[in-house]
């Protein structure tokens, strides 16, 4: 189960401002984060330094290339919806592609079992 209380808008080289909801993080989730992790450090650790799961903020890419003027707005209206509730049965990892603008690629999917 996903709990989601907050958004906010992460910055970004690649993609512009993001709007994301933010996660609250619990044991499950911190666990299923670090298996990931281990799974994919060679993935990672040496391309992404600044990948690490100390760092780590759960949270639901919402939208991409939002501008300066788009952004409080975007945070303001889902502010509406919020804390939202649901199962989680599957994600996908993505990474940016290397000098292509605005794609990205499937690293792996997960379902739950």
């Amino acid at each position: 189960v996903v709990n989601l209380t907050a958004s906010t808008i992460f910055p970004t080289k690649d993609h512009g401002y993001v709007l994301v909801l933010l996660v609250d993080k619990n044991p499950e989730l911190a666990a299923l984060h670090l298996q990931i992790h281990a799974l994919l450090k060679d993935l990672i650790y040496d391309k992404k330094p600044e990948i690490e799961h100390t760092k780590y903020h759960p949270h639901l890419s919402i939208i991409y290339d939002l501008n300066d003027m788009q952004k409080q707005t975007a945070i303001e209206l889902v502010q509406n919806i919020l804390p939202v509730r649901y199962t989680l049965d599957k994600f996908s990892l993505l990474r940016s592609k290397p000098k292509v603008h605005h794609t990205r690629e499937l690293v792996i999917n997960y379902y739950a079992k």
